[in-house]
């Protein structure tokens, strides 16, 4: 039962693990971190709205947009620790081997970056940015907040998609530690994407917004079971990062 004082332990342990937001340390988390998987998509909303006030500020200065795009995707990286990025850098260099899963899954727990995951980091920051430049190109900032926030939301209601019907690779490592979401954690976390959305978003876009998602996890989780037989929890970054990068580049070329 989600009591007052689980909801707001919940997305406190949220915050603590989505984010470099200090919690206190004295605060005790009776619960696993996917138990407070339905508050995933307000985490993504606080990172997505905090970056486009980033963005926001700068514009009141004489730079140049790309600038304030890639300024803006840094703050959000600083804020969230480049947590979900380190998991796309780890992911791209298990998969990229020519290992066994098991090989494959050692691999991605390696401190060192290869040269699939600094191409995967690469590409997939400089998209992001440009898709944030595209809009502010176009002098829609409030549209540029939206899209933050919106891909913010859902590309972390993913992360719940994946671990709710994956079974994990590894009875090790983050993916183990975290839980298993709840069928009723999951049902609430995908509400609050959704109606993140509609409230946000235009109605022609909410449905297309919504499908990219779902097929991004879709995606991920198709080769995460090839190449790995399940999740891992640099498995969950990764299908963060490829579903907020897919969304941006929806939302930045289609009129808000």
């Amino acid at each position: 039962k989600l009591t007052p004082q689980i909801f707001f332990k919940d997305i406190l342990l949220s915050v603590s693990f989505l984010t470099r937001i200090p919690i206190s340390k004295d605060l005790l988390f009776e619960r696993n971190l996917m138990d407070a998987a339905w508050s995933f998509p307000l985490i993504g909303v606080l990172v997505g709205f905090l970056g486009g006030m980033v963005a926001l500020l700068l514009s009141y200065f004489n730079i140049s947009p790309i600038i304030i795009s890639f300024i803006t995707i840094g703050a959000i990286i600083l804020l969230t620790g480049g947590l979900h990025e380190d998991g796309l850098a780890d992911t791209a260099d298990g998969f990229g081997s020519n290992k066994n899963p098991e090989g494959k899954i050692s691999i991605m727990r390696d401190s060192q970056i290869g040269v699939y995951g600094t191409l995967a980091l690469i590409i997939a920051i400089s998209v992001k940015a440009f898709a944030v430049s595209e809009l502010i190109n176009k002098d829609q900032f409030f549209a540029c907040i939206i899209a933050l926030i919106v891909s913010g939301a859902l590309s972390r209601s993913t992360i719940v998609g994946i671990a709710f019907f994956l079974e994990e690779a590894s009875e090790t490592g983050l993916a183990s530690f975290a839980g298993k979401p709840r069928a009723s954690g999951v049902g609430i976390c995908f509400l609050i994407s959704i109606l993140v959305c509609i409230f946000l978003l235009p109605l022609t876009k909410v449905l297309a917004a919504i499908l990219l998602s779902i097929v991004t996890t879709v995606v991920i989780g198709f080769l995460s079971k090839k190449q790995i037989n399940g999740y891992t929890g640099d498995i969950l970054g990764t299908t963060q990062v490829f579903s907020e990068t897919a969304l941006l580049i929806y939302l930045a070329t289609s009129k808000m």
